[in-house]
């Protein structure tokens, strides 16, 4: 019985996680983390790019409107009705 203690003395019970375990966990979430904002990135530059392409093609549109309206003579102006809603 003596013999039993004195083993459970000796070896004390780790808890928590080593220095080497902590190091790995660190360096893979970086390398996860550095990927995940490249990707981003490459997502944002591709979504600004459609967005200036699609502003480029509506104000196209718009002038190709202003233009095909007869009435109309500048671009801010607006049609004024003779019996307005009330």
């Amino acid at each position: 019985m003596r013999q039993i203690k004195a083993t459970l003395i000796n070896h004390k019970v780790r808890k928590g996680y080593t220095l080497i375990e902590l190091l790995v966990a660190l360096a893979a979430a970086s390398i996860l983390c550095a990927s995940a904002l490249q990707l981003y990135g490459r997502f944002h530059h591709l979504t600004l790019h459609f967005i200036k392409d699609y502003q480029r093609e509506s104000s196209e549109l718009i002038q190709q409107m202003h233009r095909a309206i007869p009435y109309s003579k500048s671009r801010g102006e607006t049609i004024k009705r003779k019996n307005p809603r009330p």
